[in-house]
């Protein structure tokens, strides 16, 4: 599989707070411990908003553009303010005819996302609260030389602030079974989630999956919903037995060597989400209902008796238990 880029621009809190406006059956995990993260971390995290065609089978998206002009139309008219991004400074009339008016909705094909995350694993349940989303624009920009290069922009913030709680039921869907990946490491920044344990998230997600309390699955064939069973979560989780066969050179004996390899949580960089998202038209707040999430593994793999090679493969999918199979 081909790796997927991603970029970190900055860092946004994440918190341990229930959110209750977020979900329909709100009352199922207040008051519960947040396992996930620690309850102050920072995160932000940019969502590719246009699916490459090759990741199109497994990886979904909304209608972004669609989106994006109906911000644009409600700026310009005024019932939405949206702000600069990175602040909450309101854009002026001005600022709207300039940013976004001359911008071209093909160009926009990223959104930069600011959320707190709750999950309680005792209850199986997670939840986003967005708190703003800030588009972002790709397009050709000329250099001194006289050459194009490929550049990003951060256009406007549309801040998720609605005074009134809402129930999914009263918002309008966007889409179902929106899936896509965020990447729990960045090679290019070290420090980046410095202070969220990945491998504790990793592990009690691992865990999960291999007490049997909840139904795994596979990612990539999950409109089948055939359960895997926990010999085969053990297999794509990275526990087997490899055999070698040893040959004494002077003898000629063969010796057949068998070794047990663990599931390592270091090889586990991401996270995947199925989600429906929903939005308030009058605002243009989004709201996330998380329905299943699933490890994103990278590890090397010998192919075809070449040298080793890094494979990425997300290995298995565990539905919320709000969500049974995937509803």
């Amino acid at each position: 599989m081909k790796k997927l880029l991603y970029y970190v621009y900055a860092l946004v809190v994440i918190t341990s707070a229930c959110t209750p406006k977020d979900t329909d059956t709100k009352d199922s995990d207040c008051g519960k411990q947040n396992h996930l993260i620690p309850s102050t971390v920072s995160l932000v995290y940019e969502q590719t908003m246009v699916v490459p065609q090759e990741y199109a089978f497994f990886f979904k998206t909304i209608d972004f553009q669609k989106l994006t002009s109906d911000i644009i139309e409600k700026s310009k008219k005024g019932t939405i303010v949206p702000l600069f991004p990175f602040s909450d400074i309101p854009l002026t009339k001005q600022d709207i005819e300039e940013k976004l008016s001359t911008v071209s909705i093909n160009e926009c094909k990223y959104a930069l996302f600011d959320e707190e995350w709750f999950m309680d694993t005792a209850t199986f349940v997670m939840q986003k609260n967005v708190r703003s989303y800030t588009i972002v624009r790709e397009y050709m920009r000329k250099t001194p030389l006289g050459t194009e290069e490929l550049s990003k922009s951060l256009i406007a913030k549309i801040p998720c602030t609605d005074s009134v709680s809402k129930k999914f039921s009263e918002l309008t869907l966007l889409a179902k079974n929106v899936a896509y990946e965020i990447p729990l490491v960045n090679e290019f920044n070290p420090e980046y989630l410095e202070n969220i344990h990945v491998k504790h998230v990793m592990n009690i997600l691992i865990a999960k999956a291999l007490s049997g309390t909840t139904n795994a699955y596979s990612f990539m064939l999950r409109d089948t919903l055939q359960s895997l069973s926990a010999e085969d979560i053990k297999l794509r989780l990275g526990e087997q037995t490899e055999s070698y066969v040893n040959i004494d050179e002077t003898t000629g004996d063969e010796d057949t060597v068998e070794i047990e390899k663990k599931i390592d949580p270091s090889e586990y960089t991401g996270l995947a989400f199925i989600e429906d998202w929903y939005v308030n038209p009058k605002t243009m707040h989004i709201y996330k209902d998380v329905k299943g999430v699933a490890l994103v593994r990278e590890y090397m793999k010998q192919l075809d008796g070449n040298e080793p090679e890094k494979v990425k493969t997300i290995p298995l999918l565990m539905f919320f238990s709000n969500h049974k199979d995937g509803k």
